[in-house]
């Protein structure tokens, strides 16, 4: 091999092997970066995820027959309705003639 031919090995050599150097930071970087990103992300997910059991909890506390007839009771709801017409009593002798 002649002088120019190593010499242009040797330029073209290390060109690849800094050129594989930087590539090999860039994806590193990338990919801790996402990597980072997916972590934030998933725990976010969990986050949400136990805010809404805790939620569904609630609503289901809240919507219980218990609550509910406690709530009814405070708001002046009466469990033993009265009996309210809004037709006349027609006295008994007349009950004939409606039938």
């Amino acid at each position: 091999m002649t002088n120019k031919t190593e010499k242009f090995i040797k330029i073209a050599s290390l060109t690849v092997a800094v050129l594989s150097i930087a590539v090999h930071v860039v994806l590193f970087n990338y990919d801790s970066t996402y990597g980072r990103k997916y972590r934030e992300i998933n725990s976010e997910i969990e986050r949400m995820e136990t805010e809404n059991l805790i939620l569904s909890q609630k609503i289901a506390s809240s919507s219980s027959i218990a609550s509910i007839a406690q709530k009814a009771e405070t708001l002046g709801f009466n469990s033993s309705p009265q009996v309210v017409s809004l037709a006349k009593p027609q006295p008994i002798a007349d009950i004939g003639k409606t039938l």
